[in-house]
């Protein structure tokens, strides 16, 4: 099965990558600020870890920790 737009390409920009970013950490931190346990609160330390790391791949600012930063689109 070939997937829509196969062949094509598609440029993401330092502001897409750091607002995908963010609204992801945006949505786990509402989950996660939930549930108050020691074994949320180490997950989300874990999850925050990979966030970053997916930042420092893209050569972006990652969210803040519990992504409250502002997204401007």
């Amino acid at each position: 099965m070939k997937r829509p737009g196969a062949g094509s390409v598609r440029a993401w920009f330092p502001d897409e990558l750091e607002a995908a970013l963010a609204t992801v950490s945006i949505a786990n931190s509402d989950i996660a600020g939930a549930i108050d346990t020691l074994e949320m609160q180490l997950y989300r330390r874990g999850f925050d870890a990979a966030l970053r790391a997916l930042a420092a791949l893209f050569q972006v600012d990652a969210p803040t920790v519990g992504g409250r930063r502002e997204v401007t689109r």
